[in-house]
This record gives C-alpha cells, sequence and structure tokens, in this order.
C-alpha cells in the first residue's frame, strides 16, 4: 500500500510539472508570436465591436427618429394576418386583383403574410380612440415575380394622423 501510494505521488508530481512546463511553453510562444506580429486567428478580436447595422434598419430607425420628432408613435402589428385585417376592414372587395393568388401568399392555415402595413392600421383604430399619430414600419409580403425591381419581401412604413381640424396642409408638412 505504501508503494502505491508513493507511485501515485510521483505520478502527481509529473503530471503537475507537465502542465506548468506546457502552460510556461505556450506563454512564452504567444509573446514570440506577438512579437514577430503573428495573429492567432483562433483569438478572439481585440478593439473591434460587433459589425455595422444594415442599410435598411439604419434608415427605419432615421424614419422613426424623424417621425418621433413630430409626435408620432411606432405601432406594429403580425406579420402573419387574417383577410379582414389585411383586406375586408379597407373596403378592398373580394374581386381585387390584390387578392388574387398570383398576388398574395395564401397559407393553408387561412392566414396571410400581410401584403402592407395598413393592417397595422386597422389594429390600432380597433384598440384606440382618435386623437391618433402613429406610423406603421413592417415587412410585407407578395407573390412577385422577383426581379432587378421587385422581391417577395419588402419593408414598408405607412402613417395615420387622425385628429380634429387636421388638412391636407398637415400631410404635405409632415412629409
Amino acid at each position: 500500500a505504501a508503494w502505491g501510494q508513493g507511485v501515485n505521488r510521483l505520478k502527481n508530481q509529473v503530471l503537475e510539472a507537465l502542465e506548468t512546463k506546457k502552460e510556461a511553453l505556450e506563454a512564452q510562444a504567444e509573446e514570440a508570436a506577438l512579437a514577430e506580429g503573428w495573429l492567432d486567428p483562433t483569438l478572439p478580436r481585440q478593439g473591434v465591436g460587433p459589425g455595422k447595422l444594415h442599410p435598411i434598419t439604419k434608415v427605419l430607425a432615421e424614419v422613426i427618429d424623424h417621425f418621433h420628432s413630430l409626435g408620432f408613435e411606432v405601432a406594429s402589428g403580425p406579420e402573419l394576418e387574417d383577410e379582414w385585417h389585411n383586406f375586408d376592414a379597407l373596403n378592398i372587395p373580394k374581386d381585387h386583383p390584390a387578392r388574387d393568388v398570383w398576388d398574395t401568399f395564401y397559407l393553408s392555415s387561412g392566414e396571410i403574410p400581410r401584403t402592407h402595413t395598413s393592417s397595422v392600421q386597422i389594429r390600432t383604430l380597433e384598440s384606440r380612440e382618435p386623437p391618433l399619430r402613429i406610423i406603421a414600419p413592417g415587412k410585407c409580403f407578395r407573390n412577385e415575380t422577383i426581379d432587378a425591381t421587385h422581391l417577395a419581401c419588402f419593408n414598408q412604413v405607412e402613417g395615420l394622423f387622425i385628429d380634429r381640424d387636421v388638412t391636407l396642409g398637415h400631410l404635405k408638412a409632415t412629409l
């Protein structure tokens, strides 16, 4: 038993010495590499931020800031809508071309990826009383043939301003 305990102590001493030597060699190699200007690509980046905002995100932030300065609130709604909020409440008749399957995506669940952010205006009007001053930014989806000027997904911002004594002049000044 004493002999086994001695072997285990010796083994632990050797492992400890090896680990100490390994750490010293790694530190020495890192210092030498840094002195030579070599960069280890596995090291975390230093002194660089996480990246930049997408141009659409930047423009949307500018638009929101602008409308906030004019007293508008940001309203949001679901990207998957029902026919009532996407079409019926906006007086878009059943035979309107926008409802055709080549213009609108229809899901088997009966939901529609919204084709415009006007449904956010409807939802806001259902839940709040005027006066209202909102913008509704968001993604919209249309069954488009993709080319240089069309995509199936795009971003849109709509505004809604309801109050007493509001005129077309207010709209022109706001825009």
